[in-house]
């Protein structure tokens, strides 16, 4: 959801170790595509990724356990 391949970094199924290497090399080689990417992911991530937005995110995290917890204890 938050990387568009290609773009501004790469995606590759779970657990295929062979294309996360084949991706870090390119970008240890290629200081230009490397930059890319980033210049490319940065505006999409503070968009997406504010404090406000995180903070939320964990206390909702926090109270869907506390749920969880209180209804298990019945």
């Amino acid at each position: 959801e938050t990387v568009d391949d290609g773009r501004t970094g790469f995606t590759f199924p779970v657990g295929d170790h062979e294309a996360l290497a084949d991706h870090l090399l390119l970008l240890i080689r290629d200081g230009q595509r490397r930059g890319a990417l980033g210049r490319a992911a940065r505006p999409r991530l503070l968009r997406r990724f504010t404090e406000g937005r995180q903070i939320e995110s964990i206390a909702s995290a926090i109270r869907e356990v506390v749920v969880a917890r209180t209804a298990g204890a019945r």
